[in-house]
């Protein structure tokens, strides 16, 4: 095999590793359309690229990986717990439930949020 012929393959191997990428169902998708700025939209449920694509007749649509998902250590859930029973304690239960999932599951920033929401209390 020569250069031209393993240069096709890698080609053609990557070609493909893509089209698998672009067909996995995804939520957050870059659209670029000629004559236009590109830009982001989410969608709800999660499309293919083939399905967004759909929607944007002529447009090229990129996936846009989710960020890394970052966990609470301990201290971060247990301190997040308390202030979020101090803000939401009139809450209903569900409301309270769906705003501490939501700071654990970005515990540095909800932890920014939250502990200025105490201060406003206080």
């Amino acid at each position: 095999m020569n250069l031209l012929d393993l240069a096709r393959s890698a080609l053609l191997a990557n070609e493909s590793d893509c089209v698998e990428t672009r067909e996995e169902a995804r939520r957050h998708w870059r659209v670029r359309s000629p004559g236009r700025d590109a830009f982001e939209v989410i969608v709800h449920p999660e499309a293919t690229q083939t399905e967004v694509a759909e929607l944007y007749p002529g447009a090229i649509c990129d996936p846009i990986p989710s960020p890394p998902q970052r966990y609470a250590t301990q201290e971060q859930a247990a301190e997040l717990r308390e202030l979020v029973a101090l803000v939401a304690a009139a809450w209903p239960d569900a409301e309270r439930a769906e705003a501490l999932a939501v700071a654990l599951a970005d515990p540095v920033d909800a932890l920014i949020c939250w502990r200025a929401l105490v201060a406003h209390l206080v």
